[in-house]
């Protein structure tokens, strides 16, 4: 029996290590430290990036969001007894939760095989319109980062790894847990938040359930 309670302890911890965003069933560990982090964030949210074309949608890629939980429940304190539905409607709470300076980390999982190339364009165009005046050449270094990071594995295949850890004025770049580079840009940074935090997100599901993860945390 004892040998039984341990094993089923053990299978409990690994089930509650991961979460799956239901819709590619992609799985996100629930803590995470990538390369230029000062911590081990907490997953606070994820969602699908779909890509339509004509009357067909693609799952692109599952997002996971990743925060400082400490400093996050400290920095939106003010946001604490704001109701999970009404949290995720509240552009003050998004807003404040993009400029906040605790750390940040989105993970993008591949859920399908694109080209190098296309991938990192695709990137680059949903950060752009979002870039403050000043970020164009910070936009670029990302784009020879991730192009130089993505074509040394011959495509951003399916199960590849984009790791941005957001912090104050940087953005860390990594591919499957190995450092890319870093681009010293408030800018970008601010963009790549915005991209996924905005008022027009490429994932809604996402943002939304960034909300609920966080009203979780504020309960903890």
């Amino acid at each position: 029996m004892k040998i039984l309670a341990l094993l089923l302890s053990a299978f409990a911890a690994v089930t509650l290590a991961d979460v799956k965003e239901h819709a590619t069933g992609i799985s996100f560990k629930d803590t995470l430290k990538l390369p230029g982090a000062s911590t081990a964030g907490s997953l606070a949210g994820t969602g699908v990036r779909v890509k339509k074309i004509g009357p067909a949608a693609f799952k692109v890629y599952a997002v996971g969001m990743y925060v400082d939980s400490a400093k996050a429940r400290s920095e939106l304190s003010k946001h604490s007894s704001t109701e999970s539905r009404a949290l995720s409607k509240s552009d003050a709470f998004f807003k404040d939760a993009r400029s906040a300076s605790f750390e940040k980390t989105l993970v993008l999982k591949m859920a399908r095989k694109v080209g190098a190339e296309k991938m990192v364009n695709a990137l680059a165009e949903s950060v752009k319109p979002r870039l403050a005046p000043g970020g164009d050449a910070a936009l670029e270094e990302f784009q020879t980062v991730l192009l130089d990071a993505v074509t040394k594995e011959g495509a951003a295949n399916k199960g590849m790894q984009f790791g941005f850890v957001c912090k104050p004025g940087s953005l860390c770049v990594s591919i499957d847990g190995k450092t890319a580079g870093t681009i010293n840009s408030e800018q970008l940074r601010s963009a790549m938040l915005d991209v996924y935090l905005g008022k027009d997100a490429v994932s809604p599901g996402a943002k939304t359930s960034f909300a609920e993860g966080m009203s979780s945390m504020f309960k903890q």
